[in-house]
């Protein structure tokens, strides 16, 4: 890959190798968390918002976070094949 590759290509490119499942969801959580890190001291709606689309989406993030662990694991032991890691 490109050193200039751009985010989507990166994503698009661990997607079609295996280590993640879907770029699709990493981009909607990258959303998610964009909203997360802005502040909304003006707006408590629009920040409770991004709150609760943080919960609703905390079990998918969970299942990436352990489906590129477990891809890691396989493909680069030395790396990835410590247990207790979490």
């Amino acid at each position: 890959m490109p050193a200039n590759a751009t985010f989507a290509e990166k994503l698009n490119s661990l997607e079609r190798i295996g280590a993640i499942p879907s770029a699709e969801d990493w981009r909607k959580f990258r959303v998610v968390r964009n909203a997360l890190a802005h502040e909304y001291p003006e707006d408590p709606e629009l920040r409770a918002s991004a709150i609760n689309r943080f919960l609703e989406g905390a079990a998918d993030l969970s299942l990436l976070y352990r489906f590129v662990k477990e891809y890691i694991a396989t493909h680069f032991p030395l790396i990835g094949g410590s247990e207790g890691n979490e």
